[in-house]
C-alpha cells in the first residue's frame, strides 16, 4: 500500500487530507498497543472523500497518524511517549530501525509536497493550501452526545506566509462529522 496518495491538476490550491488513513503496516501491528476504536478517537476518517471531488490538486494519507503523523515534524512524528499522543499509550518499544525507516517515509512524503508547492509557485506565482480535518466530538464514549455549547462552530484558522515574494496561505478546515 501506499502511504499516501497525489492528484496533480495543476492548480495553485493543495487540499490536505493527513489523517485521513487508517492503515498500519503488518510488520509494526505487534508493537501497537491502540486498538481500532482507540486510534479512530484522533483519525480524521472520510477527509479524503471530503477533498476528492474538488477541482484542485489534492493530497490523501493512507496510513494512520499513529503510525506517522505527518502534520508534526520530524523528531516528533512517531509517537514516543503518552504526552505526544492526548495521553494514549501507542507503542510497546517500537524498535530504532522501524522508527529510521518510518523517518524515512516523511522525508519522502514532504519531498512530494516540496516540490507539488515548487511546481505551483512556478506556474501560478502562488499557492495555498487546504489542511482538512474532521473533530470527532464524541470522545469521551461513541455514545454520549455532544455539548452543543463547546461544539457548535466550524472553525478555520487562516495564516499567510511571505517566501521569496511570494504569499502562501494556508488554512485548516475542520469539519464535524456525528459518526
Amino acid at each position: 500500500m501506499n502511504d499516501f496518495t497525489i492528484v496533480n491538476r495543476g492548480t495553485p490550491i493543495l487540499a490536505f487530507a493527513l489523517h485521513d488513513g487508517h492503515w498500519i503496516d503488518e510488520s509494526l501491528r505487534e508493537y501497537l498497543l491502540l486498538d481500532e476504536q482507540g486510534r479512530a478517537r484522533e483519525e480524521d476518517p472520510y477527509t479524503g472523500y471530503m477533498i476528492a471531488g474538488l477541482p484542485v490538486t489534492t493530497v490523501t494519507v493512507h496510513t494512520s497518524r499513529f503510525q506517522l503523523d505527518l502534520n508534526r515534524v520530524k523528531d516528533k512524528s512517531v509517537y514516543a511517549k503518552p504526552e505526544d499522543a492526548w495521553g494514549l499509550n501507542v507503542w510497546n518499544e517500537l524498535p530504532h530501525a522501524a522508527i529510521k525507516a518510518l523517518h524515512t517515509r516523511y522525508d519522502a512524503f514532504y519531498t512530494n509536497v516540496r516540490l507539488l508547492i515548487e511546481e505551483a509557485i512556478k506556474e501560478h506565482g502562488r499557492f495555498c493550501i487546504l489542511d482538512v480535518h474532521s473533530y470527532n466530538h464524541r470522545r469521551e464514549s461513541p455514545f454520549k452526545e455532544a455539548d452543543k455549547e463547546t461544539h457548535r462552530k466550524l472553525t478555520w484558522e487562516p495564516f499567510i506566509i511571505m517566501r521569496n515574494g511570494s504569499a502562501c496561505a494556508i488554512a485548516t478546515i475542520v469539519s464535524f462529522l456525528d459518526l
